[in-house]
């Protein structure tokens, strides 16, 4: 742990992911302020207002897209590529992905974080700073033919490693694939593993993050699933509710916890 802490490349990395969910927080405080209006509004009777839930629908599958862009944009920067061929790059390997999993030109947006809008910026991204060394054609920029001598700089660039992701994404997915075949074929000679680890490996690993600066509880939703929320720790008791009276603190209690910190300090 303390090597991890010392080495500056991966602190970089923790802060550029911090600093991409910092960018998109006034996006979902927005969005909460719209739901939280709709449903006062349900609550008190005073008014059904469809355009109102069409919008927050509207808003809550573009998210997912707003998380991509702000991932690539904060990582082209850390990477120091071109950012608007980074956005554009995400987004177009991020339609692609959802397209081959779905075989369906009516594709759904996942809402909020999930696996793809917090993984695809960042490896298409790195696919962009691997190959814009070999690929990019440093033709001469002026002011008159700056916009298509750029166009012409990065278009190899951007189509190889446009499939440079989308194989990268089919390969791990073949991969997955199999692994998951192994594992369900060695599935029955296995003891099970009891439910009260994989709650303690969950909350374990929430608060790591959270060391790390990054928003746990959304990071392992997002590559964990909520399903095991919803079962049964205690009778009448799940596991999502004992998490929120008994081992998660909130903003009020850590607001709390550091006056309390800094009136001991102020005593010392």
């Amino acid at each position: 742990m303390n090597n991890l802490i010392k080495n500056r490349t991966i602190i970089k990395y923790i802060l550029t992911l911090q600093s991409s969910y910092s960018a998109i927080i006034p996006y979902f405080i927005l969005l909460s302020t719209l739901i939280l209006i709709n449903f006062l509004l349900l609550h008190f009777k005073l008014l059904d207002y469809p355009i109102l839930k069409s919008l927050i629908n509207a808003l809550e599958e573009g998210s997912s897209i707003v998380i991509t862009i702000s991932i690539s944009y904060f990582f082209a920067i850390r990477l120091k590529v071109c950012k608007i061929i980074a956005i554009l790059l995400s987004i177009a390997t991020m339609f692609s992905i959802l397209y081959f999993n779905t075989q369906s030109s009516e594709i759904a947006l996942p809402h909020y974080f999930s696996i793809l809008s917090i993984i695809n910026p960042v490896i298409s991204t790195f696919w962009l700073y691997l190959l814009t060394p070999l690929l990019l054609l440093h033709l001469h920029e002026s002011d008159e033919n700056k916009h298509v001598y750029r166009f012409f700089n990065y278009i190899f660039v951007f189509i190889l490693s446009y499939f440079a992701t989308v194989g990268s994404y089919l390969l791990l997915k073949e991969g997955v694939e199999l692994l998951t075949d192994l594992l369900s074929s060695l599935d029955s000679s296995l003891p099970a593993m009891p439910q009260l680890i994989h709650y303690l490996i969950r909350d374990l690993t929430i608060q790591f993050y959270w060391f790390l600066g990054i928003h746990g509880s959304h990071t392992v939703n997002t590559f964990f699933g909520k399903e095991i929320l919803t079962d049964f720790i205690f009778p009448n008791l799940t596991y999502g509710e004992f998490n929120r009276l008994f081992v998660i603190m909130g903003g009020a209690g850590a607001g709390i916890a550091m006056l309390i910190a800094s009136l001991i300090l102020l005593k010392d």
